[in-house]
């Protein structure tokens, strides 16, 4: 039912609209005062900020791209790819699909701004975009969960924690590629203040993620649905469930909060806590979804 490829897809297009999500957000809190004007409508920003979001927002479009290709490539034919997009009825992968576009144009409109490469623009056009790109990263975070939790046939899935389990996911791993990108980029020394308040934010939601799996699981194991016990046992004793704990709940859950923890209350920020933080939350957030759509779709232990 679910390949490898989907649980790719999954996993790109939540962490590529997450981090879209975070530098929008980011983008919209950006002081006035750090804007200079230019000739016939134009503005500037310093060599800081065109790294940050430069180097931000490539990851973002690096992960949203290949998401979108890994999906095309699991539906094997031009005309299947084509389908998404002239669905008559508005079912949840057409409206991801649209919603995934609209985000990699969001995210390209917004590099080539933030790196000057397009300087016919305002402060007001700058943060609009910046609105509309967070509204439409949302959709494809929340996307990827609704999907799977739609497919009645596989009753591991028809839980209402799986989206928020999902959106959670989404965040962290969002903030991991932006925590990530800066670091690369440099910037630890520069935007300290603000990489610690991403890893302030990381640490809630991550702490909230936990708070998710323990209430689904619980619901799961308790469910009336046989199968739907029989996932979750699979989930967290099966075949995948040394990958589970280890790979999900100690390296994309325990690991990255106490790092976190570490980068909020140390300074200057060490940009070797904060890569490894960002590393194992993005690990984490595959492990989940890959261990979830096995569960899932194989039920037996």
């Amino acid at each position: 039912m679910f390949s490898e490829l989907v649980v790719c897809y999954l996993f790109l297009g939540g962490a590529g609209a997450g981090a879209c999500l975070v530098l929008s957000v980011m983008g919209i809190l950006v002081p006035r005062s750090r804007f200079s004007k230019g000739p016939a409508r134009s503005i500037f920003v310093s060599w800081e900020y065109r790294k940050l979001f430069g180097f931000g927002f490539a990851f973002a479009l690096v992960a949203l791209v290949a998401g979108g290709l890994f999906l095309f490539a699991d539906l094997g034919r031009a005309d299947m790819v084509l389908q998404l997009f002239t669905s008559p009825r508005a079912v949840h992968i057409t409206i991801g699909a649209y919603a995934l576009i609209f985000c990699i144009l969001g995210a390209t409109l917004q590099a080539l701004i933030w790196a000057q490469m397009i300087r016919r623009s305002s402060v007001f056009i700058l943060r609009l975009l910046c609105v509309l790109t967070a509204l439409i990263s949302l959709v494809v975070i929340a996307y990827t969960g609704l999907l799977l939790q739609s497919l009645r046939s596989v009753p591991l899935w028809h839980n209402i924690w799986l989206p928020a389990l999902f959106i959670l996911s989404s965040l962290s791993c969002g903030m991991g590629l932006v925590m990530g990108a800066s670091l690369l980029a440099g910037l630890g020394s520069v935007f300290g203040s603000v990489l610690r308040q991403i890893a302030f934010f990381d640490g809630l939601v991550i702490a909230l993620e936990a708070l998710s799996v323990v209430t689904f699981l619980l619901t799961t194991l308790v469910s009336a649905s046989k199968t739907a016990v029989l996932s979750g046992k699979e989930l967290v004793l099966g075949s995948n469930s040394g990958l589970f704990w280890a790979g999900f709940v100690l390296l994309g859950l325990v690991v990255p909060l106490a790092l976190d923890y570490q980068l909020c209350s140390r300074q200057p920020i060490r940009a070797s806590l904060g890569m490894t933080s960002a590393a194992c939350v993005l690990a984490g957030g595959f492990v989940m979804r890959y261990c979830l759509v096995q569960a899932g779709v194989h039920p037996g232990i």
